[in-house]
């Protein structure tokens, strides 16, 4: 294998390790150089050729489960799964081609060092849009030392991974420069690392302001994390669900000696589908499991003395939703939020409502109704933006329901389940505990086979539960007295604005080149110039 194509390689290894499951997180400042070194002066369909197998061998490197639970959630044969994962690697590595693409249009155009600022702005704008199952972002790495990330408030997790790739971008150029002969040409690496000692020092000062703020209520919450195995969640019988109920209510009257004010069941908490009207006259014989165990739901709510919330699906006429239903204090009455934005191919199945026959294709694999609208729920003057698993990695999504009614918490109710023992269920909690940070608000993660976690508005995780376990997690949760975030008022505007300051830049260098190749404005000669080095290009590749 050419040195170029292995380059690439050590980028996806280097990526990858920055995750879940090592962690490495200091790697992530290099990660990307020696697939930037390998594609400088590269002709286009090599540059993207480089990029492709670093983006393929990223993905292979941190997403490997998606082959796990194909084969232990819908019965996949290891070859079929393991030929989908390599599929999925060969289209993400797409996103990373792209960017090849347009990292060789950017050095072209823009001068010897000013594309060390202007690159980072094409991998952002590829992150946010490149479409990806489970979308993540090289700022996501730095989940676990939040004192480098606190200007998320301003710029939002892009922001972040900008500031990642100017990073890599200064080392290579350094690197490439002391290939030059030019070794003393250090000042930007140097200048670079001076930004992140700004940073990790603002950050800390930051941090220690927001806990130092007033609160303005507090709430005391415990989550119950029931550990539904991936046997459990396979066998669908009643058999199973009931067990998985009984060994839930165990846990919510262990619960109540903590003296909670909010009891929170995960995503799948309620085992059963949920009939919204199962207490009425009409279903109170009823003895389908379904009517039971929502009568026994409304009763045990009722009976709590204090709010609570469960996740489960729940029945709509012959369709399903994944929702969230809030059992207030006291009343007789259920508040429900459904999902918006199902997760394809385990939530909904594209294109199965024009072709019904794709509905039991795949097993393991269903398909619900999307809910319609964002919800908040006021539980003791605290209100709780709720969203459903998937919908807490977009932080475009997180703003709207954080935005809505002005909520003060983020609350997300998640099933890793299906993903076994796993890096996927940390993978999960590193691109959600962005959106704290981003907000400013706490974030209450509860999960059904982990990881549970209260994250605060600064980032750091308070408490956490482990993965595979059956766990009670409860905290007085503070509510600081905090105006909402630049980012969560603005979202990604400082990107579009760094865009086209960036375009109208390389637009300015590139009618500039023009002139420069051609002054008389005789487009002959830039026909012949061009194809003259393009003949240049090609002696270069035999050669």
């Amino acid at each position: 294998m050419e040195m170029a194509y292995l380059l690439a390689v050590l980028t996806g290894i280097l990526t990858a390790a920055s995750f879940p499951l090592l962690e490495w997180w200091p790697l992530i400042f290099v990660a990307y150089v020696p697939m930037m070194i390998a594609m400088n002066e590269e002709p286009l369909m090599r540059r993207m050729r480089i990029g492709w197998v670093a983006g393929a061998v990223t993905l292979l490197g941190i997403q490997y489960w998606i082959s796990h639970t194909m084969v232990f959630l819908s019965g996949f044969p290891w070859w079929a799964a393991i030929l989908v994962l390599l599929g999925y690697a060969a289209t993400f590595g797409l996103s990373h081609a792209l960017f090849g693409a347009l990292y060789g249009l950017i050095r072209t155009y823009s001068g010897r060092a000013a594309w060390i600022a202007i690159a980072p702005v094409a991998w952002v704008i590829i992150e946010r849009t490149f479409p990806a199952l489970f979308p993540f972002y090289a700022g996501n790495a730095l989940f676990r030392t939040p004192v480098l990330m606190q200007s998320a408030e301003f710029i939002g997790i892009g922001g972040i991974s900008a500031l990642i790739m100017l990073t890599n971008c200064a080392v290579a150029h350094a690197v490439e420069e002391r290939a030059r002969g030019r070794a003393s040409d250090y000042f930007v690496p140097i200048a670079t690392s001076c930004l992140w000692l700004i940073l990790a020092t603002w950050g800390a000062v930051r941090m220690h302001q927001v806990w130092s703020l007033p609160t303005k209520s507090n709430l005391a919450v415990a989550m119950i994390q029931p550990n539904v195995s991936v046997a459990e969640k396979r066998d669908r019988t009643w058999v199973s669900r009931i067990e998985a109920w009984n060994r839930t209510i165990e846990m919510t009257e262990a619960a109540l000696s903590m003296s909670p004010d909010l009891l929170i069941w995960p995503e799948g908490g309620f085992p059963f589908q949920f009939i919204l009207d199962s207490k009425d006259t009409k279903y109170a014989n009823s003895q389908h499991p379904n009517h039971m165990y929502s009568r026994r739901l409304y009763k045990m709510a009722l009976d709590l003395n204090l709010d609570f919330i469960a996740g489960g699906l729940s029945r709509r006429g012959d369709r399903t939703r994944n929702s969230a239903m809030f059992f207030p204090r006291n009343e007789q009455r259920v508040e429900m939020y459904d999902k918006q934005h199902l997760l394809p191919f385990g939530e909904h199945i594209p294109f199965a409502d024009r072709f019904p026959s794709l509905k039991t294709a795949i097993q393991g694999m269903t398909h619900h109704e999307p809910g319609a609208a964002d919800h908040t729920w006021d539980i003791d003057g605290v209100r709780l933006a709720v969203g459903i698993c998937y919908e807490a990695i977009f932080p475009s999504i997180a703003r709207r329901q954080m935005n809505h009614n002005d909520a003060d918490v983020l609350l997300n109710l998640t099933n890793d389940v299906w993903f076994g023992d796993t890096a996927a269920p940390h993978l999960h909690l590193m691109v959600q505990q962005a959106r704290t940070i981003e907000m400013r608000s706490w974030l209450i993660r509860s999960t059904n086979s982990g990881v549970s976690a209260f994250i605060a508005p600064t980032g750091q995780i308070q408490a956490i539960g482990e993965q595979g376990s059956e766990e009670i997690i409860a905290l007085d949760v503070p509510i600081p007295n905090l105006p909402a975030s630049v980012y969560r008022r603005f979202g990604d505007l400082w990107l579009y604005v760094y865009l086209a300051i960036c375009a109208l830049y390389l637009s300015y260098q590139y009618n500039a080149h023009r002139k420069k190749e051609n002054p008389t404005g005789n487009l002959t000669n830039v026909t012949l110039s061009m194809d003259q080095t393009e003949r240049d290009v090609d002696e270069v590749e035999r050669s």
